[in-house]
């Protein structure tokens, strides 16, 4: 196993350090939370003997609270710890902690007594709804400590590694098992619904000090091409992991780009409606994440290629696809930790015949007036490396043209300056440059390489031009 750099530790040391301000006004939100429920389960005992186990958690639970805090933070330090190096000694646990209850409350079922159940069915859940940003900080995490991509359970900051830090410190606090059965059932409802957001907060962290710079979601179909192009690269829903990124290996970019193209066709045939933005978001990664486990050149690479084209050969053909392609997509997003319900539905999602309008035009016919077209037809024909402008309120946003895929028609654009990437459908940039929002800008022969203009104008620096004005 490969030493991590100092940097790397210096990095994961400073993360974990800016946990507590991160989470703690969530951590002390969840533990109020948590007086309430035990308050509530004190009135509902249905005996002496349960009632006087609430109180006695609730007791516990008020005299534990520093150490409680303490105890969670230090449980994710220990892991950050265990995961640069498994041989380092672990800190101890902070003092003061309260003797475990030994008294069971009555009449509780033995199944709902499964701690480490109940953790793992919140884990794999929270690990779900955030699996896009999880995905790219277990890419950083890789190329930190130059090892493969690193699994959301094998993160420290994962939705395990969460459980495990809270586990310790309900039983530091001396909290009873059903008192800490209570506990994950708040933490599930509450705490853990900002997760998402805490995930994309540390990716960002790590972004910032350097490892993978830019790499990021991206969206399929801007709502506005200008204002995404200069603002909404952290915030869309999104679709891929930018290739070419430095640290991302071949592998990576290739997974996301067959998933990206199939679910941009899926999109443009009206397969995958705007309704369905949270199961897209949680297939694309899941699937992602099955190509990243099985690499290219394996059966089961092949086996999603083929699947993907005949789920796209019967959208375009407006038929279900075969049975078989469905039950394939079932399996392999239950072979990454989908249960069984949530692996039909969104199976179901990609395959239903549900979502797509009777009335759908075919993706080849011509619904564009003659001036998109025709600028449509000159995007079409640009070289790589050309810059098109886009009118914004900020000014000209500029981007160069990274690459054109003609099926399913979309553009990947990088924006100036900052170097994010976005892949953008055709039709919209066309659409943009008919109505003078946008522009093809070309620098003159005798102009310094990558000079740009300051406007779109032919008279001022390098000129502008409108794409339908040639076509």
């Amino acid at each position: 196993m490969n030493e991590p750099s100092p940097r790397a530790r210096r990095i994961v040391a400073e993360l974990t350090d800016s946990l507590p301000q991160m989470l703690g006004t969530a951590l002390d939100a969840l533990l109020l939370e948590l007086d309430a429920e035990y308050a509530s389960r004190i009135t509902q005992a249905a005996t002496g003997v349960a009632r006087d186990g609430w109180v006695e958690s609730r007791r516990r639970l008020a005299e534990g609270r520093t150490v409680f805090a303490a105890a969670f933070f230090e449980g994710l330090r220990r892991e950050s710890l265990a995961l640069l190096d498994p041989r380092a000694p672990q800190p101890a646990s902070p003092e003061g902690a309260a003797p475990p209850v030994q008294r069971r409350l009555a009449l509780v079922d033995e199944e709902v007594l499964d701690e480490e159940g109940a953790l793992g069915a919140i884990a794999t859940r929270h690990e779900h709804r955030a699996s896009l940003s999880l995905l790219l900080l277990g890419q950083r995490f890789g190329v930190m400590l130059g090892r493969p991509p690193q699994d959301a359970s094998a993160l420290p900051v994962g939705p395990q590694a969460f459980g495990r830090a809270l586990a310790g410190a309900a039983r530091r606090a001396g909290l009873s098992l059903e008192a800490r059965i209570a506990l994950y059932g708040v933490y599930d409802r509450g705490f853990m619904r900002q997760y998402p957001e805490v995930v994309e907060a540390m990716d960002a962290r790590i972004d910032r000090a350097g490892v993978l710079p830019g790499l990021a979601f991206v969206p399929l179909r801007p709502r506005d091409v200008p204002g995404h192009a200069g603002r909404g690269m952290a915030n869309e829903t999104a679709a891929q992991a930018v290739a070419g990124a430095e640290g991302a290996t071949p592998a990576t970019a290739e997974a996301v780009r067959v998933v990206n193209e199939a679910v941009a066709q899926l999109r443009q045939v009206g397969r995958v409606p705007e309704s369905m933005a949270i199961e897209r978001r949680e297939t694309i990664a899941a699937m992602t994440r099955f190509l990243l486990r099985h690499g290219p050149g394996s059966a089961e690479w092949k086996a999603c290629v083929d699947t993907a084209r005949s789920v796209l050969e019967a959208a375009a053909r407006r038929q279900p696809p075969p049975p078989e392609a469905r039950a394939w997509i079932e399996g392999a997003l239950r072979s990454v930790g989908y249960g069984a319900d949530d692996a039909r539905r969104l199976a179901e999602g990609l395959t239903s015949m549900d979502g797509a309008p009777a009335s759908l035009a075919p993706v080849s016919g011509n619904t564009r007036s003659a001036r998109e077209q025709r600028c449509r037809e000159r995007l079409a024909t640009l070289s790589l490396g050309t810059q098109i402008g886009f009118s914004a309120r900020e000014g000209l946003v500029r981007a160069r043209l990274r690459y054109f895929y003609p099926e399913p028609g979309l553009l990947l654009l990088a924006t100036e300056g900052d170097g994010q990437e976005a892949l953008y459908e055709i039709d919209v940039v066309a659409r943009q440059m008919a109505e003078g929002q946008a522009w093809v800008i070309r620098s003159r022969p005798a102009e310094a390489a990558g000079a740009v203009a300051a406007a779109p104008d032919p008279g001022a620096g390098p000129q502008a031009t409108h794409a339908g004005s040639e076509a």
